[in-house]
């Protein structure tokens, strides 16, 4: 039978047959799509959790290397750890900062009318002072950052053994020490240097020498001048009242001989400084209201002095 002629013959039936043959195949047909839309929403269900892998001409891509200090695995799960530790071709010298050594600052000499007549320096030359004479005869005591009288603003900036540093107008110079003085300076350095190395006790020089700052924080020195002539040193108190006095001297007092060698010039304090060597204690006279009377300072009193400064 051709489809025109059972197409006709269906549409000639009754009602009664088209509902017969709708119960019969219509759950048939029913269940047909319903396979077919599950079928359909299961591959894509797959598609979406599996995706197609494009299809590409590049090499593979290696797995990156465990960074140091993570834990490092092989592909089995081996912790590879402990043998990155071990360091077996060696591990790199750590470098550390070079030590900073102080270099002397080749500035050119100044042209201000200064005459530089006594230094006390250290290891770090921020922390020397020196005795400065402007021209006028009357030689002061000046700190590194002290700014100098009658130079327009000039400032020291450091002190070495037989020079200092000036800061003028933000340009650095340089003013020596006399020839003279220089010579003895250097003549000085060795031994000195051997009596420190050789003393395990504490020495008078050795304790003035570290504790330069110290002291200058505690006592200020000023040349003393009479009738035109230099008699010695006057001291006062700077920043530490209480230790200045704790070393047995006053405001104004004028010390005029250490260990029997008078200060009457500038250039003595270098000498005297020398004369101490591995003494541990020190004859000093002072001038009080007019009347000498002597004192002894001895390294125990200076380091208490470095001790309570701190």
């Amino acid at each position: 039978m051709d489809l025109p002629t059972f197409i006709l013959q269906w549409k000639e039936r009754p009602l009664s047959q088209w509902l017969s043959a709708g119960n019969r195949y219509l759950p048939q047909a029913a269940s047909a799509l319903l396979v077919i839309g599950i079928a359909y929403q299961a591959a894509k269900l797959t598609w979406t959790v599996i995706p197609s892998a494009p299809v590409s001409d590049a090499p593979p891509t290696l797995p990156a290397p465990a960074a140091r200090g993570t834990t490092a695995e092989s592909p089995s799960g081996l912790d590879l750890r402990p043998v990155l530790d071990a360091h077996l071709f060696g591990e790199a010298a750590q470098t550390g900062p070079a030590p900073v050594v102080e270099t002397l600052v080749d500035a050119p000499d100044t042209t201000l009318n200064l005459t530089l007549t006594g230094v006390v320096s250290s290891e770090d030359s921020s922390d020397g002072w020196a005795i400065i004479d402007a021209g006028r005869g009357d030689a002061n005591t000046y700190y590194v950052g002290d700014t100098i009288e009658n130079t327009g603003g000039t400032v020291l900036h450091a002190v070495y053994d037989d020079r200092v540093l000036l800061n003028r107008a933000g340009r650095l110079e340089t003013l020596r020490l006399p020839k003279e003085l220089s010579g003895r300076v250097a003549a000085a350095r060795p031994r000195q240097a051997a009596q420190i190395s050789q003393a395990n006790r504490a020495s008078l020089q050795g304790v003035l020498t570290r504790n330069a700052s110290q002291l200058s924080e505690v006592i200020r020195v000023a040349p003393y001048l009479e009738q035109g002539q230099m008699v010695g040193f006057r001291l006062n108190p700077a920043q530490n009242p209480e230790l200045f006095q704790s070393l047995g001297l006053q405001p104004n007092d004028v010390v005029t001989d250490i260990n029997g060698m008078a200060l009457s010039d500038p250039s003595a304090g270098l000498q005297v400084f020398e004369s101490l060597g591995e003494a541990t204690q020190a004859s000093v006279t002072v001038l009080r209201n007019g009347t000498p009377e002597v004192l002894v300072i001895d390294t125990t009193q200076l380091q208490q002095l470095s001790e309570g400064r701190q």
